[in-house]
Parts: structure tokens; C-alpha cells; sequence
């Protein structure tokens, strides 16, 4: 499992971007881990309901995780916004 998460550093998908953000909060070996616990846990559910691997439920991971930055950095942008409109009046 740590080896199928080490190769997820280049990865641009859920398991990517999951990867890259405990990497940024937890340090590289915790979120080799963090991940492989999250690649084993995928594996037991599809092993337990018999079920193939469906890139769409991470796909619309990946969305609601963009979806949150962009609203993270527009309520962002817009607190420096009127920080600036208060600095100039």
C-alpha cells in the first residue's frame, strides 16, 4: 500500500491532490500513510460489496475539493478587497 501511495506524488486526481494536501500538513512519510490507509479502505469496500473500482465518486471528490478552494480564495480575495477599500478612505 505505501508503494501504490508513493507514486500518487505526480498524480493529478483525488488520491493526488489528497496525497499533496497531508503532505503540506503532516510531512511526507505520514501522508505516504494517511494514504495508503485511504487506498486500503477503498480496496476493503470494493472487496466487501464485490464491486469495481468507480473513478466517478472520486472524480466528484476531486469537484467538491475545488469547489471549496474557490470559494476558500473568492471569501479571501474579498476580505483583502474591502481590507484595501478601507485603508483608502
Amino acid at each position: 500500500m505505501r508503494v501504490a501511495a508513493n507514486t500518487l506524488k505526480s498524480h493529478k486526481g483525488y488520491l493526488g491532490n489528497l496525497f499533496k494536501s497531508k503532505r503540506a500538513s503532516l510531512g511526507y512519510n505520514q501522508a505516504i500513510v494517511a494514504v495508503a490507509h485511504k487506498i486500503a479502505r477503498i480496496l476493503y469496500k470494493m472487496v466487501k460489496d464485490q464491486v469495481e473500482y468507480d473513478d466517478r465518486i472520486e472524480a466528484q471528490k476531486n469537484i467538491l475539493d475545488m469547489q471549496k478552494k474557490v470559494a476558500y480564495y473568492e471569501k479571501k480575495a474579498q476580505k483583502s478587497k474591502n481590507m484595501l477599500l478601507a485603508m483608502s478612505s
